[in-house]
């Protein structure tokens, strides 16, 4: 849209030069909505020194409507290089096949607003909350106390900056993970 090339109007109230008319263009935006329910492990329960271990189940919701293999279980046992990671697994849910639309549409200040509307349509939000049913299910079924603390993981930019490998980091994950609390009495 900034190089001219979208809805004729939008572009001229941006101040941009239409060079193509296309009123489709940042229409139909799709995306997969995702949720991980992340819970801590006991540690007579976690893999010991083993890499990222990832493992997905593709299923179908079976929704009128919507099409095979529309969801997406993902299921990752220490998700991070660090000692913290070690301490979490996670299972999450996804609408692999959404059908929600959105759109990117230029402000008539030039700025870029993205819309995903993810669950726009009803059927998308229908299926989410049975596949988080159903990991709630799953993670019931699981010997008691190797799932513990179940938690949502929402400050992104904390887990964002204790992703990047350096020694500081290290340690700061160390140390959370030292003052978690212990597993519970077996």
């Amino acid at each position: 849209m900034r190089s001219g090339v979208g809805p004729g109007a939008a572009l001229a109230q941006a101040g941009i030069e239409c060079v193509r008319d296309l009123p489709g263009v940042g229409a139909n935006l799709q995306n997969h909505p995702i949720l991980y329910l992340s819970f801590l492990t006991a540690r007579q329960d976690r893999q010991r020194d083993a890499p990222l271990n990832y493992n997905a189940l593709r299923y179908s919701s079976g929704l009128p409507g919507c099409p095979p293999s529309d969801m997406f279980m993902p299921v990752m046992s220490r998700p991070t290089w660090n000692a913290l990671g070690r301490s979490i697994n996670a299972l999450g849910v996804a609408v692999y096949k959404s059908l929600s639309k959105g759109a990117v549409r230029l402000e008539p200040n030039g700025a870029l607003h993205v819309d995903l509307d993810l669950f726009s349509d009803e059927r998308d939000l229908a299926r989410m909350v049975d596949g988080l049913r159903r990991c709630f299910r799953y993670l019931n079924r699981l010997p008691k106390g190797m799932c513990r603390h179940l938690f949502v993981p929402t400050r992104q930019s904390l887990i964002q900056q204790l992703l990047r490998p350096t020694p500081l980091n290290a340690a700061r994950a160390t140390l959370i993970a030292r003052l978690l609390p212990p597993p519970p009495p077996t």
